[in-house]
Order: C-alpha cells, then sequence, then structure tokens
C-alpha cells in the first residue's frame, strides 16, 4: 500500500532501526504530497514493518528510500516492496530507475544485484558521514525499449 499521513511518525523508527540516515519530519512530509513521488509500506498489526520511496520524471525514477526493521530482514519483504514499487512507478510510464548506494554496502549491492539492477556509474563523495563514494545502480523493465532489464 502507498504510505500516508497515518505512517509518517513510525517512518524515521524504521530507518533509525535500519541503521540509515533518517529524513526529517518535514522531508517525509513533502515527499507525500509530491505528485512525483511513489511509495510503497508494509503494515503489521504491530505498525510499520518497511517502505520504500521513489521519485519520477518524464520517465526515469530514483529510489530514494529503502528500509526494513532488522526484525523483518531476511524474510523477503524488502524484495516485495521493491518490487511493489517498480510495478507501481512502471505502470507511470517510468522506464528507467536508478538509486545510489555505498560501495562498501555488501548487502545492499547483492540485494539490488540479485533484482536485476547494475552498476552504471559513481558519485564521488557522494556520502558524508562517513565519507564514501556512492555506486549508481539501474533498472530497467525487461519490456523496456532499451532491452535491458532484469
Amino acid at each position: 500500500m502507498p504510505a500516508d499521513e497515518s505512517h509518517l511518525s513510525q517512518l524515521p523508527e524504521v530507518e533509525r532501526e535500519a541503521g540509515l540516515a533518517v529524513w526529517q519530519h518535514a522531508d517525509y512530509r513533502s515527499f507525500l504530497a509530491d505528485p512525483a513521488a511513489v511509495s510503497r509500506v508494509a503494515v503489521s498489526p504491530r505498525g510499520v514493518e518497511g517502505f520504500c520511496l521513489a521519485r519520477g520524471a518524464a520517465d526515469a525514477a530514483e529510489i530514494l528510500k529503502l528500509a526494513v526493521r532488522p526484525c523483518r530482514q531476511g524474510e523477503g519483504l524488502g524484495r516485495r516492496l521493491i518490487a511493489a514499487l517498480l510495478e507501481a512507478g512502471t505502470a507511470r510510464g517510468w522506464s528507467e530507475w536508478s538509486l545510489e548506494v555505498r560501495p562498501s554496502n555488501r548487502r545492499a549491492r547483492r540485494f539490488y544485484g540479485g533484482l536485476g539492477f547494475r552498476e552504471v556509474g559513481r558519485r564521488r563523495g557522494y556520502y558524508r558521514q562517513p565519507p564514501e563514494d556512492a555506486l549508481v545502480l539501474a533498472w530497467t523493465p525487461p519490456e523496456s525499449p532499451t532491452g535491458a532489464g532484469r
């Protein structure tokens, strides 16, 4: 399901638990109000278990966030969230997807590689805490005119 106002207070909590950089409350609110934004959230009776966020323009989109509570990692929740996000964005006509990941984050690199993302570039000095470059990963749907994909 898409994220909405009822999830706002839990998104930073999930990020914090997952050890990720946390957006400010205003950033989440702005994201939810953006018509170019797509989100997916996994909710259980305990609350938000994970979420992913993307923003698109024309035919391209960037995955901005993926966070899953550590107690739910390894269950395929992240994979299902990304699959739902890609499906929703592809339905909007987004045929080129990208995201940044730390070269040192081998787990994330394996995860995204298993979904069909491939390395297409590097952003020098992208991360600040701690300082590190970012690898740019890209994905296109299998039926995309570019011929790449999962």
